[in-house]
């Protein structure tokens, strides 16, 4: 399996490269008609400046998403399904979609339970910034709009974090 972040992107830790850059770009135009595109730069800009990874790589699910949460009657997780992108990598990727699933003040309740320093929770938001967020609704816009509309709440709540606003 080829290493680096040109092919593994985020999921490694790595710092931002110009081929990220480039995914923040492309979203921001192909996405002009939702979000204005100068927003999108101007957050991307304002979480894209951060730390390589600082722990241990360790296994990682990369997909924690709210179609891959198995969530009991009783509003207990109950499991967790596509293990599809599993591999070794940096712990961020299984914060991402924190800002999907969460307010603002369970987040906080979530980042305290998972032991995240500033580091890996700044490399989380950013991430969920531009992969998560921009590259999967511009992917799948047309096609699951369920996850788009969670998505793009997603992207606004991080933008809004760094004083941003996309519309």
């Amino acid at each position: 399996m080829p290493a680096g972040s040109e092919h593994w992107g985020y999921r490694c830790g790595e710092p931002v490269t110009d081929a990220i850059d480039r995914w923040a770009e492309d979203a921001a135009d192909a996405l002009a008609d939702l979000f204005d595109p100068s927003g999108v730069r101007e957050a991307w800009r304002r979480v894209r400046e951060l730390p390589g990874g600082s722990g241990a790589a360790c296994v990682v699910h990369t997909d924690l998403s709210e179609e891959n949460l198995l969530v009991g009657p009783d509003g207990e997780l109950a499991g967790v399904v596509d293990f599809g992108g599993t591999g070794v990598g940096d712990r961020s990727v299984d914060l991402l979609y924190a800002w999907s699933i969460f307010d603002d003040p369970a987040r906080e309740v979530f980042r305290d339970a998972a032991g995240a320093d500033e580091a890996t929770w700044t490399r989380a938001r950013a991430w969920a910034f531009v992969g998560p967020g921009l590259l999967t609704i511009a992917s799948y816009r047309h096609t699951m709009p369920a996850r788009v509309e969670r998505l793009t709440v997603m992207v606004e709540r991080i933008a809004a974090e760094v004083g941003v606003r996309l519309r």
